[in-house]
């Protein structure tokens, strides 16, 4: 009986594969366009749209290729628009909000508790959702330079640069004297999605630190070195990008005047863990310690075993990532005295083996000043067969980039957004491997359109 219904369920699981129907012009259109067919959103944008608008509609709509639709959006060289078209920006502006939504879901409990509401002016966050929609739409930017890039992306739009924020009503020139800005800050247009650029540094003139901070030497000398504090990116793409490092800056760092990693209690590790979720797709409930396993870096709290299961990945990835500090540019927050969080870093003073909390430094006075954050940040990415040493927040986007999981977690999260499922395993590994090896975007997405729902 056992047999016949195993028999039973396999046939009609064959059957269902067999007879399931691959994505529809429709639904893709719909996928495509936040939810509007082809025919409501040539009805819903009929004011705005010319003569040739609406014959390049048109013949889409006849020949119901949803790759062509999708190539609307495909990006030149330089990140912007090949065809300024309605239909490519509303095409862009879903992958964006896609994106954002995937690598950085809300969390009202690290939302700023300062009173005013220009931290979204200030950093723009959903530029870590330009590197991987920029990448997907550009065919010959890799999809690796989304996790390699050394420099954060801002949106071009239509009516760039407003003077006045649509968020606060606080124009570009008072938001320069109130951060104290060398030049004006531009503020995020609402129009028309055109591409995607590189954002300029901005340079502040007087940054208020509290004399906890101002009698450290290695900040006089690091914030010497980087004037240009604010938008300061930190290599490795969307990962450097500040809007990403302060979306998933621990609760303390709102609420101290220096937040930075101890060794012990303090590292890292929410940001570690975003990296392993979202963006390699890594289950870390899933995660195994092996007590065979060996890494330079060792677990400074506990060696309860179901402790290390998680916190062994985490932390080894963390301690990677220990030279991060977050600053807040102003003691406390008003409207007459706005407060930004500035993510930085310090370049390690010391001997490039891992610094250890339980070993002595020495008689040595330089050694006496020895603080973790400014030790050397080795860290360990755990993989299926191996474990990558790398060094600092530039080598790991690096070490991503070379990742399998990074590229069948897009394969996932692609297919998902098209068909609500994840594709089979035999599937991901097929298509991400293809994707790694070709880092085309749109190809990708071709592949998923054409193999329809029969993963």
């Amino acid at each position: 009986a056992m047999k016949e219904l195993i028999l039973l369920i396999a046939i009609i699981t064959n059957l269902s594969i067999a007879t399931a129907k691959p994505l529809s012009f429709e639904e893709c259109s719909k996928k495509l366009l936040n939810g509007l067919s082809l025919e409501e959103f040539k009805e819903q944008n009929k004011n705005r749209l010319e003569e040739k608008d609406f014959k390049k509609i048109d013949r889409i709509i006849v020949r119901k290729n949803c790759i062509e639709l999708l190539h609307l959006a495909k990006l030149r060289s330089n990140g912007l628009l090949e065809n300024r078209h309605p239909l490519s920006s509303q095409i862009l502006k879903t992958f964006v909000t896609f994106h954002r939504k995937w690598l950085m879901p809300t969390d009202y409990d690290r939302i700023p508790k300062c009173n005013d509401t220009f931290h979204n002016d200030v950093y723009d966050f959903k530029a870590p959702a330009y590197h991987l929609t920029r990448a997907l739409f550009q065919p010959d930017r890799k999809a690796s330079l989304a996790v390699t890039a050394y420099a954060d992306l801002r949106s071009l739009r239509a009516g760039e640069n407003p003077k006045k924020s649509p968020i606060t009503g606080i124009t570009s020139e008072q938001y320069q004297k109130l951060l104290k800005l060398n030049e004006e800050l531009p503020l995020v247009g609402e129009g028309d999605l055109l591409g995607f650029l590189f954002k300029q540094k901005l340079e502040i003139k007087e940054i208020d630190f509290t004399p906890i901070m101002k009698h450290k030497k290695s900040f006089e000398k690091t914030l010497e070195e980087r004037k240009s504090g604010l938008h300061r990116h930190l290599g490795a793409g969307l990962i450097g990008s500040p809007a990403f490092l302060i979306h998933y800056a621990p609760k303390g760092a709102y609420r101290r005047e220096l937040y930075q990693s101890d060794g012990k209690t303090k590292l890292p590790r929410i940001l570690a863990k975003s990296i392993l979720e979202n963006l390699l797709c890594e289950n870390l409930a899933s995660h195994k310690y092996d007590d065979e396993e060996t890494f330079e870096w060792k677990h400074p709290i506990t060696q309860e075993k179901s402790c290390l299961n998680c916190h062994h990945s985490l932390d080894n990835l963390a301690s990677g990532l220990r030279n991060l500090t977050y600053i807040k540019s102003k003691e406390s927050c008003s409207a007459d005295n706005p407060q930004i969080l500035l993510p930085q870093y310090f370049v390690s003073s010391f001997s490039k083996k891992v610094w250890s909390p339980s070993k002595k430094n020495g008689d040595n006075e330089d050694n006496k000043e020895q603080e973790f954050y400014t030790s050397y940040p080795v860290g360990n990415l755990k993989g299926d067969k191996e474990n990558v040493r790398f060094v600092g927040l530039r080598q790991l986007g690096q070490v991503i980039a070379n990742d399998k999981r990074f590229y069948q977690c897009q394969v996932k999260k692609y297919f998902q957004f098209l068909y609500k499922r994840p594709p089979s395993h035999k599937n991901i590994v097929r298509w991400a491997t293809e994707y790694q090896n070709h880092q085309d975007g749109l190809r990708l997405f071709k592949t998923l359109i054409e193999a329809g729902d029969q993963s």
